[in-house]
């Protein structure tokens, strides 16, 4: 039985959106006239791919394709399949409503997460790599080497001041040169 969701590289729990957005990148990548050297081998990846997507972007095929691959899977490996643990757990004081509602934020999470992760794949596939948020440690060190940088190149310019042939030079590039007056005046408040 061919996996449909290793076909289109995606997780069990994509979306309908990221398995549309993927059977298009993959469509375009694998589609035989962009393939002529390689036609008849694009051709039936293409075929593949375009299976794949009939079956899971239809939900009724998608749920009894999902219950076929479950059994395929217990099968296979002679163990019963457990469902997944709930990120957020029941309570035995919890009304009907809240346990629904717990359950609507499970699914949520896991739609989320599961959009996400083929949302960083495909852009890994395609050689992006995506940017994420700083934390606040690598926002500290980012900060902190601008700094010890500024600083080590302020005292390489006063060692390089203290050196006479140097001194000799900038002072030459200072007095000959009317831009570079300005902008040195203007730095330093030499308005005379």
């Amino acid at each position: 039985m061919n996996n449909y969701y290793e076909i289109l590289e995606v997780s069990e729990t994509a979306s309908p959106e990221v398995i549309e957005r993927v059977y298009k990148l993959l469509a375009k990548k694998h589609h035989p006239d962009v393939n002529p050297g390689n036609k008849k081998e694009a051709e039936e990846k293409f075929k593949l791919i375009t299976a794949a997507y009939d079956v899971l972007s239809n939900p009724e095929k998608r749920k009894e394709y999902d219950a076929e691959l479950k059994a395929s899977k217990a099968q296979s490996q002679n163990t019963y399949t457990t469902q997944s643990q709930p990120y957020y757990g029941y309570d035995s004081n919890m009304t009907e409503e809240q346990k629904q509602a717990v359950q609507k934020a499970n699914m949520e999470y896991e739609k989320s997460k599961a959009y996400n992760e083929a949302y960083y794949d495909v852009l890994k596939r395609m050689g992006a790599k995506p940017k994420t948020k700083d934390t606040p440690r690598e926002t500290w060190n980012k900060i902190r080497s601008i700094g010890l940088t500024i600083f080590f190149v302020w005292v390489l310019f006063i060692i390089l001041l203290n050196i006479p042939y140097t001194r000799q030079k900038l002072n030459n590039i200072y007095y000959n040169n009317g831009p570079i007056r300005m902008i040195v005046d203007f730095l330093t408040g030499n308005n005379g």
